[in-house]
């Protein structure tokens, strides 16, 4: 089973480029975990409710960030989940 990271964006979040630069990178180095940019402000979009700020990094319905990480400790930790 593949990990689906989901990472919870807006348009207007002056931080979430580098979120969307962070899905880039972990699109390319790590290919066992699936990417999901969650725009909150499109509509539709299903917004859990422990997502009250952006960017948050949720996996499985956990919280593992809010807001943007270290890049090292970031992939270190993809790494190291299990699929």
């Amino acid at each position: 089973m593949q990990l689906e990271l989901q990472i919870f964006i807006d348009d207007t979040c002056p931080v979430c480029d580098e979120a969307r630069r962070l899905a880039s990178l972990a699109q390319q180095e790590l290919p066992h975990v699936r990417i999901a940019l969650i725009n909150v402000s499109s509509n539709g979009a299903s917004i859990p409710e422990q997502v009250f700020a952006v960017p948050t990094y949720m996996m499985n319905g956990k919280t593992l960030w809010l807001g943007n990480p270290d890049e090292l400790e970031f992939l270190d930790r993809l790494r190291r989940m299990k699929h």
